[in-house]
């Protein structure tokens, strides 16, 4: 005698609710992936907008108030652990340094007399600018590799590019 057909769709029932669940967890998968880049990805635009707004209030004034200061070094403060080596030396080393400089040429300014040290610290707050100006491109090109939001099969990382 031959089995009854329930006995073969109950049979097969267990191996396609498997197979179900595991299209399931997969789909989570993807979407906790989607999660963790897109975090990743607002975490790293919050630098990417501090760094800007410091480079706009440079334009804006030709130096930062203390409280820009402050705004830049708390919205980098996390870099490192968000971007690679070349972005984190960059903003804490590089950038920083040159706003740093900046300010005090721009307090040496305020009380300058006329003539040549004046000449002098004018000339180096020129150069300074014409430095800032070049770091809108030099920026995006930097933060470029962390900032690609594409879709990717494997999920990126810090580092990775």
């Amino acid at each position: 005698m031959e089995p009854h057909w329930t006995n073969y769709l109950t049979a097969m029932m267990t191996p396609v609710v498997a197979c179900f669940g595991a299209w399931i967890a997969y789909q989570q998968w993807i979407t906790a992936r989607d999660k963790l880049r897109l975090d990743l990805y607002e975490r790293r635009m919050e630098v990417y907008g501090a760094a800007r707004a410091a480079l706009a209030a440079v334009f804006a004034r030709s130096d930062l108030t203390p409280a820009e200061e402050s705004t830049y070094l708390r919205g980098v403060a996390g870099a490192q652990w968000l971007y690679g080596k070349d972005v984190t030396q960059y903003l804490h080393k590089e950038f920083w340094a040159k706003l740093c400089d900046l300010h005090s040429i721009t307090t040496q300014l305020d009380g300058a007399p006329s003539g040549a040290e004046r000449t002098t610290l004018v000339e180096q707050r020129t150069v300074l600018r014409k430095w800032f100006l070049d770091q809108h491109d030099r920026m995006d090109k930097l933060f470029y590799p962390y900032l690609g939001f594409t879709h990717r099969s494997k999920p990126s990382f810090v580092g990775e590019r």
